[in-house]
Protein backbone atom coordinates (compact mmCIF):
# COMPACT_ATOMS: atom_id res chain seq x y z
CA UNK A 1 0.00 0.00 0.00
CA UNK A 2 1.62 3.15 -1.04
CA UNK A 3 1.93 6.17 1.84
CA UNK A 4 -0.57 8.40 0.24
CA UNK A 5 -3.42 5.93 0.27
CA UNK A 6 -2.48 4.86 4.06
CA UNK A 7 -2.72 8.79 4.80
CA UNK A 8 -6.42 8.93 3.02
CA UNK A 9 -7.36 5.91 5.01
CA UNK A 10 -5.61 6.94 8.23
CA UNK A 11 -7.78 10.32 7.23
CA UNK A 12 -11.15 9.48 6.80
CA UNK A 13 -10.65 6.74 9.90
CA UNK A 14 -9.79 9.97 12.18
CA UNK A 15 -13.29 11.96 10.45
CA UNK A 16 -15.23 8.74 11.60
CA UNK A 17 -14.01 9.18 15.18
CA UNK A 18 -14.78 12.49 14.97
CA UNK A 19 -18.17 12.19 14.28
CA UNK A 20 -18.45 9.40 16.76
CA UNK A 21 -16.90 10.76 19.58
CA UNK A 22 -19.32 14.27 19.00
CA UNK A 23 -22.56 12.12 18.13
CA UNK A 24 -21.93 11.09 21.61
CA UNK A 25 -21.49 13.88 23.13
CA UNK A 26 -24.98 15.44 21.62
CA UNK A 27 -26.57 11.90 22.13
CA UNK A 28 -25.98 12.15 26.20
CA UNK A 29 -27.41 15.11 25.99
CA UNK A 30 -30.19 14.18 24.67
CA UNK A 31 -30.68 11.51 26.92
CA UNK A 32 -30.45 14.24 29.89
CA UNK A 33 -32.95 16.33 28.05
CA UNK A 34 -35.48 13.32 27.90
CA UNK A 35 -35.25 12.16 31.35
CA UNK A 36 -35.36 15.69 32.70
CA UNK A 37 -38.51 16.46 30.93
CA UNK A 38 -40.09 12.36 31.28
CA UNK A 39 -39.37 12.90 35.10
CA UNK A 40 -40.40 16.10 35.71
CA UNK A 41 -43.17 17.19 33.40
CA UNK A 42 -44.84 13.93 33.27
CA UNK A 43 -43.57 12.27 30.81
CA UNK A 44 -45.81 8.89 30.98
CA UNK A 45 -48.39 11.02 30.58
CA UNK A 46 -47.14 10.62 26.70
CA UNK A 47 -45.39 7.19 26.68
CA UNK A 48 -45.16 4.73 28.91
CA UNK A 49 -41.30 4.58 29.17
CA UNK A 50 -39.01 6.95 29.10
CA UNK A 51 -37.52 6.85 24.92
CA UNK A 52 -34.09 5.41 24.51
CA UNK A 53 -34.34 4.71 20.19
CA UNK A 54 -33.30 8.30 18.95
CA UNK A 55 -36.83 7.92 16.87
CA UNK A 56 -38.31 7.74 19.87
CA UNK A 57 -36.80 10.66 21.72
CA UNK A 58 -37.43 12.90 18.86
CA UNK A 59 -41.07 11.94 18.79
CA UNK A 60 -41.45 12.08 22.72
CA UNK A 61 -40.03 15.80 22.53
CA UNK A 62 -41.77 17.18 20.21
CA UNK A 63 -44.42 16.21 21.94
CA UNK A 64 -43.34 17.49 25.17
CA UNK A 65 -43.10 21.07 23.54
CA UNK A 66 -46.18 20.98 22.37
CA UNK A 67 -47.95 19.35 25.46
CA UNK A 68 -46.60 21.02 28.83
CA UNK A 69 -46.90 24.85 29.42
CA UNK A 70 -43.66 25.09 31.33
CA UNK A 71 -41.58 24.13 28.18
CA UNK A 72 -43.28 26.69 26.00
CA UNK A 73 -40.70 29.14 26.28
CA UNK A 74 -38.45 26.28 25.16
CA UNK A 75 -40.35 24.75 22.47
CA UNK A 76 -38.93 26.58 18.97
CA UNK A 77 -34.98 26.21 20.57
CA UNK A 78 -36.12 22.58 20.90
CA UNK A 79 -37.93 22.00 17.42
CA UNK A 80 -34.77 23.87 16.21
CA UNK A 81 -32.03 21.19 17.72
CA UNK A 82 -34.31 17.93 16.76
CA UNK A 83 -33.84 18.97 13.14
CA UNK A 84 -30.89 19.31 13.10
CA UNK A 85 -29.87 16.48 15.07
CA UNK A 86 -32.31 14.54 12.11
CA UNK A 87 -30.01 16.62 9.49
CA UNK A 88 -27.25 15.10 10.66
CA UNK A 89 -27.87 11.51 11.75
CA UNK A 90 -28.55 9.99 8.63
CA UNK A 91 -24.85 11.30 7.51
CA UNK A 92 -23.38 9.80 11.00
CA UNK A 93 -25.05 6.68 10.74
CA UNK A 94 -24.25 5.86 7.32
CA UNK A 95 -20.23 6.38 8.18
CA UNK A 96 -20.54 4.25 11.31
CA UNK A 97 -22.58 1.51 10.23
CA UNK A 98 -20.90 1.72 6.46
CA UNK A 99 -18.21 -0.47 5.87
CA UNK A 100 -15.41 1.13 3.82
CA UNK A 101 -15.04 -1.23 0.63
CA UNK A 102 -11.91 0.84 -0.23
CA UNK A 103 -9.09 2.59 0.38
CA UNK A 104 -8.54 4.55 -2.75
CA UNK A 105 -10.34 7.59 -3.29
CA UNK A 106 -12.50 7.09 -6.27
CA UNK A 107 -12.49 10.60 -8.36
CA UNK A 108 -11.63 12.09 -4.73
CA UNK A 109 -14.38 9.90 -2.67
CA UNK A 110 -14.73 6.84 -0.39
CA UNK A 111 -16.56 4.18 -1.16
CA UNK A 112 -18.68 2.90 1.51
CA UNK A 113 -21.53 0.19 1.55
CA UNK A 114 -24.03 -0.40 4.17
CA UNK A 115 -26.11 -3.55 4.23
CA UNK A 116 -29.98 -2.88 5.31
CA UNK A 117 -31.05 -5.93 6.37
CA UNK A 118 -34.57 -4.70 6.75
CA UNK A 119 -34.89 -4.89 2.79
CA UNK A 120 -31.77 -7.08 2.08
CA UNK A 121 -30.06 -4.60 -0.24
CA UNK A 122 -26.62 -3.24 -0.35
CA UNK A 123 -26.80 0.89 -0.12
CA UNK A 124 -23.55 2.49 -1.73
CA UNK A 125 -22.79 5.38 -0.10
CA UNK A 126 -19.96 7.82 -0.50
CA UNK A 127 -17.62 10.00 1.57
CA UNK A 128 -16.11 13.22 0.01
CA UNK A 129 -13.61 14.15 2.31
CA UNK A 130 -14.11 18.17 0.97
CA UNK A 131 -17.33 17.74 2.86
CA UNK A 132 -15.98 17.08 6.32
CA UNK A 133 -15.34 20.38 7.51
CA UNK A 134 -19.19 21.20 7.09
CA UNK A 135 -20.05 18.14 9.02
CA UNK A 136 -17.53 18.54 11.51
CA UNK A 137 -18.32 21.88 12.38
CA UNK A 138 -22.34 21.00 12.06
CA UNK A 139 -21.52 18.28 15.02
CA UNK A 140 -19.45 20.66 16.84
CA UNK A 141 -22.50 23.33 16.68
CA UNK A 142 -25.23 20.74 17.65
CA UNK A 143 -22.91 19.09 20.49
CA UNK A 144 -22.43 23.01 22.34
CA UNK A 145 -26.35 24.01 21.47
CA UNK A 146 -27.93 21.01 22.98
CA UNK A 147 -25.53 20.91 25.65
CA UNK A 148 -26.38 24.76 26.70
CA UNK A 149 -30.36 23.90 26.19
CA UNK A 150 -29.87 20.68 28.24
CA UNK A 151 -28.22 22.82 31.00
CA UNK A 152 -30.94 25.73 30.79
CA UNK A 153 -34.06 22.77 30.85
CA UNK A 154 -32.82 20.97 33.61
CA UNK A 155 -32.18 24.22 36.07
CA UNK A 156 -35.16 25.61 34.92
CA UNK A 157 -37.28 21.71 35.72
CA UNK A 158 -35.40 20.37 38.63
Amino acid sequence: MAEEEIQDFQALCACIGIVVVNWALAQQSLDMIVSVIYDQCGGSTIMNDKPWALKRKIKFLKLAFKQFVVLQPYAEQGITILDSLIAISEKRHNLVHGVVTGINLEDGIFPIEKFDYRINTLEKIQFDPKAFPELAQDLVDLGKTITQFGHALELRLR
